[in-house]
C-alpha cells in the first residue's frame, strides 16, 4: 500500500465533508483485510512492523472520518487551520452564556441527583451537537467555503461533544 496524501485518498473518497458512510466502511473492510497483522505471522520482522503501522493508520484515518466533527476537523488541518490551537478566534458571548447555563443545569441535576434530568440536558446538547455539524456540512457545501466559519462551527460543536461525553460520564457514575 503506497503512502497517501490525506484519509480520504486512503479511502479512495473524494475530499469531501458529506461523505457516503457505507462506502467508509467497505473500504475500511477491505484495507483492514489486506493489511492485518495476522496475514503478516510469518513474514519477516519489517514487513510485519509495516503491517501493524499501516493498520494503524488505517483505523486512525477511520476513525477521523466516520465521525463528523474529526471529519470537519480534519478538513480544517488541511486547510492548515487547527481549532486546538491557542489563536483561534474568541466565541461570541452568547455562546459562552448558553454552556454556563448548561453546566449550570448539569451541576444542579448532579447534585440533586437527578438521572432524568441529566438525561435531557444530554439530549438538549446532542441536538445542539448535531445543529453545529449540520451548519458544517451547509458551510462545506457552498462553492466558497468559508473556513473560519466552518473552524467557529466546530470549535462550538467540540464544546458540545465534550460536554455530552461528561454528562454521560457522571449518568453512569450516578447509576453505579
Amino acid at each position: 500500500m503506497e503512502h497517501t496524501k490525506n484519509y480520504f485518498e486512503l479511502f479512495t473518497l473524494p475530499v469531501n465533508y458529506d461523505i457516503d458512510l457505507s462506502d467508509l466502511n467497505s473500504h475500511f473492510r477491505t484495507l483492514q483485510k489486506a493489511v492485518h497483522p495476522d496475514n503478516f505471522a510469518n513474514s519477516a520482522e519489517q514487513e510485519r512492523l509495516y503491517s501493524v503501522q499501516q493498520a494503524s493508520l488505517i483505523n486512525d484515518a477511520y476513525n477521523t472520518l466516520k465521525d463528523p466533527l474529526e471529519r470537519a476537523k480534519y478538513m480544517l488541518v488541511l486547510n492548515e487551520i487547527d481549532i486546538n490551537a491557542d489563536d483561534i478566534k474568541k466565541l461570541p458571548p452568547e455562546f459562552l452564556m448558553q454552556q454556563i447555563e448548561l453546566r449550570e443545569q448539569i451541576e444542579h441535576a448532579q447534585d440533586s441527583k437527578d438521572i432524568d434530568l441529566l438525561d435531557s440536558v444530554s439530549e438538549q446538547i446532542l441536538n445542539l451537537f448535531k445543529e453545529k455539524t449540520s451548519a458544517i456540512s451547509e458551510l462545506f457545501a457552498q462553492n466558497d467555503v468559508d473556513l473560519e466559519s466552518v473552524a467557529k462551527r466546530a470549535q462550538e460543536a467540540q464544546f458540545f461533544s465534550r460536554m455530552k461525553e461528561s454528562v454521560d460520564t457522571i449518568i453512569l457514575d450516578l447509576e453505579d
